[in-house]
């Protein structure tokens, strides 16, 4: 999942080289949105997640995203990934989460 990120800090930690399919997953991502396709861009993982690896996006025009992404061992715990998505896109147009920008399996 891609959202807004809104103001505040947040605890960074650096992308071990064993995440290295993560930030290929993420540039996939990221060249399908037009804001993002074919521009320079950094990636920082974010501390926390329980179930997801949590990613800050900055893009050439200094708007910065969040991606989650999830493991396949995740669905061992039932969450319902299409649910997760629904509620977060609610809860934004509800004014109290980020614009979620973007959802896939």
């Amino acid at each position: 999942m891609l959202t807004a990120e809104r103001a505040g800090a947040a605890a960074t930690v650096p992308c071990p080289d064993r995440d290295r399919r993560d930030l290929d997953v993420l540039d996939d991502a990221l060249e399908r949105l037009p804001q993002f396709r074919g521009l320079p861009r950094q990636v920082e993982q974010l501390a926390g997640g329980l179930t997801n690896r949590i990613y800050k996006i900055t893009g050439a025009a200094g708007q910065p995203l969040v991606a989650r992404l999830s493991s396949g061992k995740s669905t061992l715990l039932a969450i319902d990934r299409g649910a997760e998505c629904y509620n977060a896109k609610t809860a934004a147009r509800a004014g109290v989460g980020p614009a979620v920008i973007a959802c896939e399996p």
